[in-house]
């Protein structure tokens, strides 16, 4: 029965291969499926396209993927990545534009490899001459055993994020960051000498970025003051100038506008602001 069952798959599978239209084929899904993720840093975008094999019970790093050899950071074709505006990855300049992601693992640092030709699959045609950049990622370990390769964004701000290649055991983390700052001075030179044409959302958010970036402050107030002037019942604004001037250690100003920022919110019952207000003042009071 064996020596007739077996011959008879054979040709089963041979006239499946081959289009006959008498047999149905059978699809499965890929071992390894692709996936694609993407975040907003800055004023840009960065999205990647990659495969996620699996860890199916193997040693990955320095068995499955040698330490020290090319790696394509997936499986089946290269890993890709977009910038949609210039970056710096671990302090490096990256111009906007599609790359594929290599790289090189080792024990205790990854080579990561920004290469400028996405055209092929895997690591078949590589040439080190279009690399754009490499540069070296320290690795860490993760608490828990990750099956699956995967690629995610971590600890994200208005301008920057980690990047993280975590697979079994073992979390190399990539940090980028997009220079927001050129841009947005430029900006506020511009409108800084046509003032009259400036808008009230304009005057804030010049104050809150020199807020956050420990910048002048003094230019701050001064921007929150002029947004008073066009909205002086903005208990929001009330509240942020509340917050410049206990930076500035001016206590007596920053009550004085907590306590009017609080009184304006607590009588429309903006509940938040009530108590971010009451939050300020009970520190000032200290």
């Amino acid at each position: 029965m064996k020596k007739f069952i077996l011959p008879s798959l054979a040709v089963i599978l041979a006239a499946s291969f081959h289009g006959n239209p008498g047999w149905a084929q059978v699809e499965t899904p890929r071992p390894s499926p692709m996936a694609s993720l993407s975040q907003d840093i800055g004023f840009g975008k960065v999205e990647i396209e990659y495969s996620r094999p699996g860890v199916k019970g193997r040693v990955i790093f320095g068995r499955l993927v040698p330490f020290g050899e090319l790696w394509r950071t997936g499986a089946n074709t290269s890993t890709k990545i977009l910038f949609t505006m210039d970056m710096t990855l671990n302090g490096h300049a990256v111009p906007a534009g599609d790359y594929a992601l290599f790289t090189i693992p080792g024990k205790e640092e990854w080579t990561i490899i920004i290469h400028k030709d996405t055209s092929f699959g895997g690591t078949g045609g590589y040439d080190k001459a279009n690399d754009l950049l490499r540069f070296s990622a320290k690795t860490g370990n993760t608490k828990d055993s990750v099956e699956s390769f995967t690629i995610e964004f971590s600890d994200v701000t208005s301008d920057s994020a980690n990047l993280n290649l975590v697979w079994e055991r073992t979390r190399v983390p990539i940090h980028l960051e997009a220079d927001i700052d050129t841009r947005i001075m430029s900006q506020i030179d511009k409108f800084s000498k046509n003032p009259e044409a400036v808008l009230f959302g304009s005057y804030m958010r010049a104050a809150n970025y020199y807020m956050e970036k420990g910048k002048n402050l003094s230019q701050a107030l001064e921007w929150v003051d002029k947004a008073l002037e066009i909205n002086p019942e903005s208990f929001v604004v009330l509240h942020f100038k509340a917050s410049i001037l206990a930076e500035m250690g001016d206590s007596a100003g920053a009550i004085e506008a907590a306590e009017k920022s609080l009184a304006i919110s607590s009588e429309i019952n903006a509940t938040g602001w009530v108590m971010k207000n009451e939050e300020l003042l009970a520190k000032l009071r200290e």
